[in-house]
C-alpha cells in the first residue's frame, strides 16, 4: 500500500479522555490533594501574586508549608492558570505517560512526561518503547546506513511497515491495515532510540538532512537585500569549498581530492551568471574560468554535459559594470591584478575584513544552492571544509562523483534555482507588464528592454587574458608542457611557418595560456608579435587527456609512476634471476673453453722467452725508425745492430722513453 497511507493517526484525531475523580489512586489523589492546596494558598490573596516581590515571599511560605521546590510551585501555578484557574486541571498526568489508557501504578518506573495534546495530534501518541522494540530500531539504522539516499523518516516508514503492519480498529469503528497509532512509537520516539545505533558519520548525514543551524535564505523582497540598480551594474563573487572529493574518469579509485566552486550572482536580479568547478589550491585559475562562463553560450555549454536547454533558460553572456568580492586568496593576490587590468574601465572592489553581510546576495544564493543541492541529491551534500565532526571519517572514502557528473548536478541545480526557486525583488513597473518575480524572468525582460548596463566580451579573447601562463618547450612533437601533454597550432599554416619551425630546432622555451580546468585548448603567448595569442590543441599523441583537467592529469601520471614504480618491483626477482642464468651460461662457456685447451692454466701458458721476443722486436720497430728518419733527412743508412746473444744473464729492460 503507499507510505501515505500506512500512517493514520494525521487522519484520526486522538481525544484526551478526562479522568473521573472516582477512579484516582490513593496515590494520585494524595497528588492532587498537595498541589490543589498550593495553587489555593498562593491565590488566597490574588492580586498579591501577580507582583515579583509579594509572588517570592508566597513562594518562600508556601516551600516552607508544603515541603516542594520552587519548581514544583511553579509548575503547579502554570497549570491551574493556563485552564482556566480550576482545579480540575491539577490532576495527575501520570497515566498519560506510554501507552494510553493504561494507568500507571505508583511503585512502577517512571516513563518520562507524556507529551503535549498538540504533538500527540501530530505525531501520534506513541508507546512506552520496550527492549522488544529496540532490535526493530537497529534494523531500521541498518536499512538507513545502507540506503544513503533515503532519510530517517523514511527508515522509521520502513520500519512500520516491516515489523508493525497489521490490521486494526479505527475510532469510527472501521477495520483497516496499516500502523496502528495506539501500538506504535511515533517519530519522535524512533528519533531518539535511533541516536544510539548511529555512527558520526551517520549523525553528520542527519544534521545535513535536518539542517541544523542553517537559515533559509530570504527571498530578495524581504529586508534591506533590495538593489534597485539597473541590471549589469554589480554582480558579487564567493568561493564555496567543498567537502566532497571527486574520482577520475578513466579510473574511479583514483581519487582526485577536494573542490572549490566559484559563483557570480547579478545583484539586480539575483540570478546565477556562471560558475566553475576547481580544486582546492587553484582559487585563482577556478575564477578566472567563472568569468570565462559567465560570457559563454550557455546552450552550448550545457550541451557539453548533456544537458538541453533553450536560450531564454539561461540567458546570461555578459559581464557586469563592477565586480563585488571578499577578501580570500583568490581575489587579493598578484594574479587577481590581472583580472584588474581586463575589466578596465569597469572597477573591481573586495569587501572590508570580517564583513560578509556586504555580499549578502551571493551568501544567500549560496546557502539556497546547498539546500536545493540536498534536496535533488539526497545521497550526497555539499558543505565547507571542516564542517565535519570529531570521528566522521574522511570525504574521500566516500567518493563516487566525477568532475563531469558533479558540473552537470551543480548546472541542474543552478538552472532550478535560476528558473523556479529563487523570487527576486518585486518592481511594479514590471509586475504591470506581467512579468514573473523570477530572476530569469527580470534578466530577459532587461535584456529585450535594453535597460541594463552589461557588456558583451569574446570569449576566446577573455580566456586569453585571464588564463595562467604556463612554461613550455617547443619540439618537432609539438609544444611540450609536461605530464606528456604536446600542443600544436589549430592553423596548419602557424606549424608549416618558419618562425615556428626554429622554434623547435632552438628548442626555445614560450608561454602557454592554459585553462586547469579543461585541457583541451590553451593559447600560445608571443611576446614577439604585439601580444598576440595563437589557439593549440591538444596533439593525437596526448589524446587520451581530452576533457580532463590539469589537476586529473598530474594526478594520473602520477599514478602511472606509481604503477611502474610497483611493476618494476614486483619484476625485480624476475632480473635477478635473468642476471643469475646469464652468469651461470658465462661459466658454462668458460669451462668448455678451458676443457678445449687442456685444461692449461693461464699462467703457464706461452712462457718461453717472452721477454726476450719482445726486446728483439722493439729492436727491430726502432732500427726501422731511424732508417726512415735517414732516408727523409739525406743521412746515411744505419748499420744494422747485432743480434742479440741468446743468453740467460742477458735481460733487455725496458726502455722508459719507448714506453
Amino acid at each position: 500500500m503507499p507510505v501515505g497511507e500506512l500512517i493514520q493517526w494525521p487522519k484520526a484525531k486522538w481525544v484526551i479522555k478526562i479522568r473521573h475523580p472516582e477512579s484516582l489512586t490513593d496515590a494520585e489523589q494524595r497528588f492532587h490533594t498537595r498541589a490543589s492546596g498550593v495553587v489555593e494558598f498562593l491565590n488566597q490573596n490574588e492580586p498579591d501574586i501577580y507582583f515579583p516581590k509579594k509572588r517570592a515571599a508566597l513562594f518562600a511560605l508556601a516551600m516552607a508549608k508544603f515541603e516542594v521546590s520552587q519548581r514544583t510551585v511553579w509548575m503547579y501555578l502554570r497549570i491551574f492558570w493556563r485552564e482556566g484557574k480550576v482545579t480540575s486541571a491539577l490532576y495527575s498526568n501520570l497515566s498519560n505517560c506510554g501507552a494510553l489508557g493504561i494507568l500507571r501504578d505508583p511503585r512502577d518506573k517512571k516513563r518520562g512526561r507524556p507529551s503535549s495534546i498538540f504533538l500527540q495530534e501530530k505525531n501520534g501518541p506513541g508507546i512506552n518503547v520496550q527492549a522488544g522494540d529496540q532490535k526493530n530500531i537497529k534494523r531500521a539504522v541498518e536499512w538507513y546506513r545502507a540506503n544513503p539516499e533515503k532519510t530517517l523518516e523514511d527508515a522509521y516508514l520502513w520500519m512500520l511497515d516491516a515489523h508493525y503492519y497489521s490490521q486494526f480498529v479505527k475510532p469510527d469503528g472501521t477495520k483497516v491495515w496499516g500502523a496502528n497509532p495506539q501500538a506504535v512509537m511515533n517519530f519522535p520516539q524512533f528519533e531518539y532510540h535511533s541516536q544510539r545505533y548511529l555512527n558520526p558519520f551517520d549523525k553528520e548525514r542527519r544534521a545535513a538532512e535536518k539542517n541544523k543551524g542553517g537559515k533559509n535564505p530570504r527571498d530578495r523582497h524581504h529586508g534591506a537585500l533590495v538593489i534597485l540598480h539597473e541590471v549589469g551594474t554589480l554582480a558579487e563573487v564567493d568561493a564555496l569549498h567543498c567537502n566532497i572529493s571527486l574520482v577520475a574518469e578513466a579510473d574511479r579509485s583514483l581519487v582526485l581530492g577536494g573542490m572549490v566552486v566559484i559563483i557570480i550572482v547579478e545583484c539586480s536580479t539575483g540570478m546565477v551568471m556562471g560558475f566553475s568547478v576547481g580544486w582546492d589550491g587553484e582559487a585563482y585559475e577556478c575564477f578566472a574560468d567563472a568569468l570565462v562562463k559567465c560570457v559563454e553560450d550557455k546552450v552550448e555549454w550545457c550541451a557539453k554535459f548533456g544537458v538541453q536547454i533553450e536560450a531564454d533558460d539561461w540567458p546570461a553572456e555578459h559581464l557586469t559594470q563592477h565586480l563585488h568580492a571578499d577578501r580570500g586568496s583568490a581575489f587579493m593576490s598578484r594574479m587577481a591584478d590581472r583580472l584588474v587590468e581586463v575589466m578596465k574601465p569597469n572597477p573591481f572592489a573586495n569587501t572590508p575584513p570580517m564583513s560578509p553581510e556586504s555580499k549578502g546576495i551571493v551568501e544567500n544564493t549560496v546557502k539556497l544552492i546547498k539546500q536545493v543541492f540536498r534536496r535533488m541529491y539526497p545521497g550526497t551534500w555539499i558543505a565547507k571544509v571542516g564542517s565535519q565532526k570529531r570521528g566522521v571519517l574522511s570525504p574521500h572514502k566516500y567518493s563516487g562523483m566525477t568532475r563531469n557528473e558533479f558540473i552537470r548536478a551543480f548546472m541542474d541545480v543552478v538552472l532550478e534555482v535560476n528558473q523556479r526557486v529563487r523570487t527576486t525583488a518585486t518592481q511594479p513597473q514590471l509586475v504591470a507588464r506581467g512579468v514573473p518575480t523570477t530572476p530569469v524572468a527580470y534578466f530577459l525582460d532587461a535584456l529585450r528592454t535594453h535597460r541594463h548596463r552589461l557588456r558583451r566580451v569574446a570569449p576566446l579573447e577573455l580566456e586569453a587574458q585571464l588564463l595562467t601562463r604556463m612554461p613550455a618547450t617547443v619540439s618537432d612533437m609539438g609544444i611540450y608542457l609536461g605530464d606528456e601533454l604536446y600542443y600544436l597550432p589549430d592553423d596548419g599554416r602557424q606549424q608549416a611557418s618558419a618562425w615556428f619551425k626554429k622554434m623547435s630546432q632552438d628548442k626555445a622555451k614560450v608561454s602557454l595560456a592554459l585553462n586547469r580546468e579543461t585541457i583541451d585548448v590553451a593559447f600560445l603567448c608571443m611576446p614577439g608579435k604585439g601580444g598576440e595569442f595563437i589557439s593549440c590543441s591538444l596533439s593525437p599523441r596526448s589524446s587520451q587527456f581530452l576533457g580532463m583537467s590539469l589537476h586529473e592529469v598530474q594526478m594520473t601520471r602520477k599514478r602511472k609512476n606509481e604503477l611502474n614504480k610497483v611493476e618494476t618491483h614486483n619484476s625485480l626477482p624476475k632480473r635477478v634471476e635473468r642476471a643469475a642464468s646469464m652468469l651461470r651460461d658465462g661459466k658454462e662457456a668458460t669451462a668448455k673453453t678451458n676443457a678445449a685447451i687442456g685444461n692449461i692454466p693461464a699462467a703457464e701458458r706461452d712462457t718461453g722467452n717472452r721477454r726476450e721476443n719482445r726486446s728483439q722486436e722493439r729492436a727491430l720497430e726502432r732500427e726501422k725508425l731511424g732508417s726512415d728518419l735517414r732516408h727523409r733527412h739525406g743521412g746515411t743508412p744505419q748499420q744494422p745492430s747485432k743480434p742479440v746473444a741468446d743468453d740467460a744473464e742477458n735481460y733487455d729492460y725496458p726502455d722508459i722513453d719507448d714506453e
